[in-house]
């Protein structure tokens, strides 16, 4: 597929009409959320100034929904993506929404290994904020979908994590095969060579235990994200693996958020429903 094309399937900064809209209304939904009485927030999980997380915690026995925000591993923080946690602590999670540091401060493997480090941070404390490490579902939204999909084929115990069981990965708007992003602008930013984009990509490591997956995409969104969720789905069941695809009609890559923060929403009720039936 030539360059041109997939700048435009993958590159959606300027060329989305929804995006800063999407995006000032959830920050300002989840700056409203922060004086809620059971969120810890800036709960800090490692020693850079963006290894923060924010928690609504439970009363004890909770199964854990941690959130992994996008922004192509160069861009947005977590204080926009509370409000997509709320619904879910709402319905009895522990709802976690992780921030890391971003391009050109570190590398997008240093990006992955600080989310692992964050969910690893996560099951360690899980009593401590009412949840159980054995009961955790990650979410993840575009970058944070790729990563959300990486974290589910992890092998904890080599990093020294003894107590997790992810129970399900929803990865919302991913990114599974990072190869066509080196064809486009955004490698400006990455600087992916070919056999990192690979190593990092999670549909080049089927090859290990994973939980059920619910890959969402919008309807409404770019080819080349419809496709990577397809694809990904396909990838998983021909490997033998539990998983299912959710094509949100109506919705792009940035309300689909919206969506996934309304608990009225048919993407919120259908991701409920997924984490729910296996948590």
């Amino acid at each position: 597929m030539n360059t041109t094309v997939l700048e435009g399937q993958y590159s959606l900064r300027g060329r989305s009409t929804t995006r800063e809209a999407a995006y000032a209304e959830l920050r300002a939904r989840s700056e409203a959320l922060r004086t809620r009485p059971e969120i810890r927030a800036d709960i800090r999980y490692g020693p850079t100034p963006r290894e923060r997380l924010d928690v609504f915690t439970q009363q004890g026995g909770a199964p854990v929904f941690v959130f992994i925000h996008g922004g192509y591993w160069r861009a947005l923080e977590k204080e926009i993506f509370l409000a997509l946690c709320a619904p879910f602590a709402n319905r009895g999670f522990v709802a976690i929404n992780v921030d890391y540091g971003l391009r050109p401060d570190f590398t997008v493997p240093e990006i992955v290994a600080q989310v692992l480090q964050a969910i690893a941070f996560i099951a360690e404390n899980a009593t401590s904020y009412g949840g159980r490490a054995d009961r955790i579902a990650i979410c993840g939204h575009s970058a944070g979908g790729h990563m959300a999909a990486w974290a589910a084929g992890t092998d904890w115990r080599a990093l020294g994590v003894e107590e997790i069981d992810i129970k399900a990965t929803i990865p919302i708007s991913g990114i599974f095969d990072l190869e066509p992003l080196r064809q486009t602008s955004i490698n400006d930013d990455l600087a992916l060579d070919a056999d990192t984009a690979r190593s990092l990509s999670p549909i080049h490591r089927l090859d290990r235990p994973l939980p059920p997956t619910l890959g969402v995409v919008g309807g409404g969104e770019t080819q080349g994200f419809i496709d990577q969720t397809h694809i990904f789905g396909a990838a998983l069941q021909a490997a033998g693996h539990a998983a299912e695809v959710l094509i949100a009609d109506g919705l792009d890559h940035f309300s689909i958020c919206q969506a996934l923060a309304d608990p009225d929403s048919v993407v919120f009720a259908q991701v409920i429903d997924f984490m729910e039936t296996r948590i």
